[in-house]
């Protein structure tokens, strides 16, 4: 544990962060658009592509390899992408050369979780197609790293070319949240708002179950998904529902997974990119994009 990651620990919880999150979730931001191409650092090429329900972002240096990031983001399917995600994917291209391209898929209440991976899935077949000779590795934080676990899953049953590999970031994988452990946790996360995160959930299962695997993928098959990594913090209350689909993977055939349970790290703590612990780990990313 860094001794940034525990002052971060330390002043978060000091601070009233849940409140803001569960409001930032219950009342989200549509006016703010963190990802729009201008906003991001001049040296880079960013090229914007409406898709049906939402859009394509692309971010590239002058002299782009072949290594192609797709990136699914957090925030409880109701939040858009974060200005920390624009810096995510900032230091990533410039570190790698590889492209990224950012999903800004629709999201609740507008929207429902038929729509959204129905979306996910079309710009992937979309992307592959556009481009035949990248070589694609999917990462996602949070909710989208739920996400991500259902795109894999409905690629493998539509029987179409799944990426090379995965990179998850503090899963969200079953929005059912009915585990006994989440409450007796929930007080010592200094970030997750569990409240909200439920009614998150629903309005995003719309009539769906909240134990689909459409919109749960810890209750999907597992099997056959290729290489999987998943990190987590040890803090989060959603701890026990990621080492339920950790032993779940371990048990599923075609499906590698290698798992760091982080000391004293918050929920989704990639989005603090000065942490040391952020720093190893996008060095593992950068290994799995660096032919």
């Amino acid at each position: 544990m860094s001794i940034r990651g525990n002052w971060l620990l330390y002043k978060t919880k000091r601070e009233p962060m849940k409140r803001g999150v569960a409001k930032s979730f219950q009342s989200p931001n549509r006016r703010e658009d963190e990802l729009a191409p201008a906003k991001f650092d001049g040296d880079l090429i960013v090229k914007e592509e409406p898709v049906e329900t939402g859009r394509l972002v692309t971010v590239s240096t002058k002299t782009p390899t072949t290594a192609h990031l797709i990136f699914l983001h957090g925030g409880a399917f109701t939040v858009r992408g974060t200005e920390s995600h624009r810096q995510l994917i900032e230091l990533i291209v410039k570190q790698t050369n590889a492209k990224v391209t950012y999903f800004d898929f629709p999201l609740a209440p507008e929207h429902t979780a038929q729509e959204t991976v129905a979306f996910t899935f079309d710009a992937y077949l979309k992307l592959i197609v556009e481009n035949p000779a990248d070589r694609f590795v999917l990462w996602g934080d949070s909710a989208g790293a739920g996400l991500a676990l259902v795109l894999l899953a409905k690629l493998r049953d539509q029987q179409e070319v799944l990426p090379s590999t995965t990179l998850l970031i503090s899963p969200w994988v079953d929005l059912q949240m009915a585990n006994p452990e989440l409450d007796e946790l929930a007080p010592h996360d200094p970030e997750l708002p569990i409240d909200a995160l439920r009614k998150s959930a629903q309005q995003y299962a719309g009539h769906l179950a909240l134990t689909d695997p459409t919109v749960s993928p810890l209750y999907a098959d597992l099997t056959n998904l290729g290489p999987i990594d998943i990190y987590y913090g040890d803090t989060e209350l959603l701890v026990p529902d990621t080492k339920k689909l950790i032993d779940k993977m371990h048990q599923s055939a075609g499906t590698t997974v290698r798992s760091y349970e982080l000391k004293n790290m918050m929920h989704d703590y990639v989005l603090w990119t000065k942490l040391p612990e952020t720093k190893r780990t996008l060095a593992k990313l950068r290994s799995l994009l660096v032919d």
